[in-house]
């Protein structure tokens, strides 16, 4: 009555792999959803010499840069 049958293996691979599947599912949703509402990212940037670098909001004209913009009143620097 309580033996191990290869139909009841079955249906708990299957169940644990339609756990993990959904619960990869809704993670990669939230990732998504997190980064649409401008959320921490949850990858680091990597820049072109092949490190992080910290991307900040000029005050003058909002665009966000690595060092200094390209405008001449920038107080980034």
């Amino acid at each position: 009555m309580f033996g191990i049958s290869l139909g009841k293996v079955l249906l708990i691979v299957a169940l644990a792999a339609g756990a993990y599947l959904a619960w990869k599912y809704v993670a990669r949703r939230n990732e998504v959803a997190r980064s649409d509402q401008g959320g921490a990212p949850t990858r680091p940037q990597v820049g072109a010499k092949g490190g992080i670098q910290e991307l900040r909001a000029c005050p003058t004209c909002g665009a966000y840069v690595a060092v200094k913009c390209e405008r001449k009143d920038c107080p980034i620097g």
